[in-house]
């Protein structure tokens, strides 16, 4: 199921968003959230993953912020939109397991 949601662009034209319908169950607490997000990403190589229900948690101008370590130990974050972060994520998943 999806639904349509409309917000301004910086254009100040009108930009129509589709959103995926939550499960109920996925989204009545911050702990059932967590839980859904950790497991729409977890799986082995290769597994699809199920982005219409990652879409579903969050609304279109959420932030998702990885945080990892650079080749020197540093502590590096990427600030993404959440089709950012399933752009980046699929190729990732498509290699290595989570």
């Amino acid at each position: 199921m999806s639904g349509a949601s409309c917000r301004r662009a910086q254009s100040h034209t009108l930009e129509v968003v589709t959103a995926s319908v939550a499960d109920p169950a996925d989204v009545e607490s911050i702990d059932a959230i967590m839980s859904a997000a950790y497991d729409v990403i977890s799986g082995p190589a290769g597994e699809p993953r199920e982005w219409d229900r990652m879409r579903s948690l969050f609304i279109p101008e959420a932030r998702l912020i990885p945080v990892a370590r650079d080749s020197l130990g540093n502590v590096v974050h990427n600030v993404l939109g959440v089709e950012e972060f399933v752009a980046d994520a699929t190729p990732y998943f498509e290699q290595n397991s989570f």
